[in-house]
């Protein structure tokens, strides 16, 4: 919380926009952070192809679109001597303490107007077109599970998909939420005994948005839920199976995929709800998914399944990304 803190001051300073990621911990809070990114840079708006400098502080980002971000100066502020540079364009890499890096920027530097206010105004709108889509789908269940949360909360972050759809599609908020992530490897293992994990040592209530392979995978995590009585809400994305793997060129259209990828596992999760003895909601359009939300809030051990059909996922994602565009009066391409 504290680096995010720091870059928002520095980029106020500078005029620079703070693009932040879902799982960076410098989107939600009082600085103004930039989340509609991706959706902008697909609409053609702000110029972000112009940039002649970025500030690139923490690890590997987790869109391939901010991965390759990059300007004639890239310089990446890292507090390890791991190098978080997949695509090779940092020029200048400092090890250091991303605190004092932009309190050092800071007190060097005159203050200035800038980028940031073109930016800004875009993010608006593109908001507030985003915010009245309801169409059902993994994009809009990312925005109102965290658009849900109040402030002090925490949210952990499943890899796979659920990571995906909330870098791309939950706006920035000024409510403090603090977002957990197992991010090291990329793997669903053990992701619910991780947020558990999370929720008994803040004490803080706790939302894990995962997946249906990746809590299938961790059931003995929702076995030790039950008698150690942590209390923790899940949203679980049912697509039936492999949902990522739609996203991969040419692989969808393979013989095999259906059997190796796609892998439907037609499981009911009732039955997992039953196993943890959890409070159980399935949900299928926006307004089920609020009122399911809002039910749990004071529920011990909850688990809210939200219903999608794999097949669409890419569609959804394109009718999402192209929804938003049209706040720019075209449509974003495919």
């Amino acid at each position: 919380p504290a680096d995010g803190a720091a870059i928002g001051a520095l980029a106020a300073h500078l005029g620079f926009p703070v693009l932040a990621e879902a799982a960076s911990n410098a989107r939600y809070g009082a600085h103004q952070a930039i989340s509609m990114y991706e959706a902008i840079a697909k609409a053609g708006g702000c110029g972000l192809g112009e940039a002649e400098i970025v500030l690139r502080f923490g690890g590997t980002a987790t869109s391939a679109f901010l991965q390759r971000l990059a300007a004639p100066w890239t310089a990446v502020v890292t507090r390890g001597p791991v190098l978080n540079d997949p695509f090779h364009q940092a020029n200048f890499v400092l090890e250091a303490d991303p605190v004092e890096v932009c309190e050092a920027i800071i007190a060097s530097l005159p203050s200035r107007k800038g980028w940031s206010d073109d930016w800004n105004a875009t993010e608006k709108r593109a908001r507030e077109r985003w915010n009245a889509y309801r169409e059902w789908g993994e994009p809009t269940i990312a925005r109102d599970v965290i658009g849900s949360l109040e402030a002090g909360t925490n949210l952990f972050l499943s890899s796979s998909r659920p990571i995906r759809n909330a870098d791309a599609f939950a706006p920035s908020s000024p409510k403090a939420i603090h977002v957990y992530a197992n991010r090291a490897t990329n793997g669903i293992d053990g992701i619910t005994s991780t947020a558990l994990g999370v929720a008994a040592a803040t004490g803080r209530p706790t939302t894990l948005l995962v997946g249906d392979v990746a809590l299938l995978h961790d059931l003995s995590g929702l076995v030790f839920a039950r008698t150690a009585a942590i209390p923790l809400r899940i949203v679980v994305v049912n697509n039936d199976g492999g949902g990522i793997f739609h996203f991969l060129p040419r692989i969808p259209a393979n013989r095999h995929f259906e059997q190796f990828f796609g892998a439907a596992h037609n499981v009911d999760f009732q039955d997992v709800a039953a196993l943890a003895s959890a409070t159980f909601f399935r949900v299928s359009n926006c307004l089920e998914l609020q009122l399911a939300l809002a039910a749990s809030a004071t529920s011990k051990l909850s688990i809210i399944e939200a219903v999608t059909k794999r097949a669409s996922a890419v569609a959804d994602q394109d009718n999402a990304f192209c929804a938003i565009a049209e706040a720019f009066a075209f449509h974003a391409p495919r």
